[in-house]
Parts: C-alpha cells; structure tokens; sequence
C-alpha cells in the first residue's frame, strides 16, 4: 500500500475522531483526544485503541454493513505492529 492511501485512511479516522470529539454526549474524549495526537504525530495506534471506537465507526456512512474486521482491516496501516491481515481477507 502506497502512503497516499495510508494518509487517506489517516484522514479518513481523524476526520470521524474530530466529529466525536464535537458532540457533547460524549464520554471517551481522553481517549479521542489521545488517538487523535497520536496520530497527527505520524505515530501508529495499538489494535485494543482501534476496536474501542468502532462501535462508533460502524454506525458511519461509509462503513455502513462492515463487521468489525472489515473495519479493523481497513485501518490496519494505521496499526502498530502491523504485520499483515490481523482477521483474514476482507469478504
């Protein structure tokens, strides 16, 4: 995978991190907060960091009908110790 499609799927995530961090219901903004300096700091975040928001990613437009590992598969890039698929290919 090329940068520029790393950087998409960055933007993609921080985009979704920032509109969470908008609403005031709320409850994980520390945790928001801190995804979100990690990766503007071009630094990778652990897979546990990734799967407690996507409850909140799965109810989003473009990953309507995605499973958890189609989700996780998808930011795998973005993923410290990256070292291929982590749930198989995306069916």
């Amino acid at each position: 995978m090329d940068s520029l499609e790393i950087e998409f799927r960055k933007t993609i995530l921080l985009h979704h991190i920032n509109n969470y961090l908008s609403m005031k219901k709320v409850k994980m903004k520390g945790l928001l907060k801190n995804l979100k300096l990690i990766l503007e700091g071009d630094n990778k975040i652990t897979v546990k960091q990734l799967e407690s928001i996507v409850p909140f990613l799965d109810k989003e437009k473009h990953f309507k009908g995605w499973n958890k590992k189609q989700i996780v598969n998808f930011f795998q890039p973005l993923l410290r110790n990256y070292k291929g698929e982590l749930y198989g290919t995306i069916d």
